[in-house]
């Protein structure tokens, strides 16, 4: 079941026809900075100044950016996207995920559409947006409820 917060972002997403976190950055008005992070933050969002912070050194750069626009968007304290072995079971944290998720979603249909045979898999969609395996389990579950 998907977060009510979220539907009017989604049906933005579809009805703009955004195809990247950064376009829906972009048409939120969320400013985005990238910053010289220790190895372990990812990203950071202060939605009082709507701006996100993405690792200069980020490899995940499209996941970091939905997450944080998310945060930016419906949550009102700062929140810092950690890279550590563990997943944060967090209300606003899974949300954030399912966000990015949705987002990338849109990307990767056009992206990846020649890839692999034109079908999205976990596998192949972590691997396209170098998204850690860590996720598998939330986006298996994200993939049961988007991807037809």
């Amino acid at each position: 079941m998907v977060d009510a917060s979220l539907i009017p972002i989604f049906e933005t997403i579809d009805n703009e026809n955004l195809n990247s976190p950064f376009a829906v950055a972009a048409y939120y008005d969320v400013n985005i900075k990238y910053a010289p992070f220790p190895k372990n933050v990812l990203g950071l969002s202060e939605p009082h100044s709507r701006t996100i912070f993405i690792n200069e050194d980020s490899d995940q750069k499209y996941f970091v950016c939905g997450h944080e626009v998310i945060h930016t968007l419906l949550d009102e304290e700062v929140a810092p996207l950690l890279n550590t072995p563990y997943t944060f079971n967090s209300h606003i944290e899974h949300r954030a995920d399912i966000g990015s998720f949705y987002m990338l979603l849109k990307m990767g249909q056009s992206e990846m559409a020649y890839e692999d045979g034109g079908t999205i898999t976990i596998p192949n969609f972590l691997r396209h947006f170098n998204i850690n395996s860590k996720y598998y389990y939330e986006l298996e579950s994200f993939f049961k409820n988007y991807v037809k």
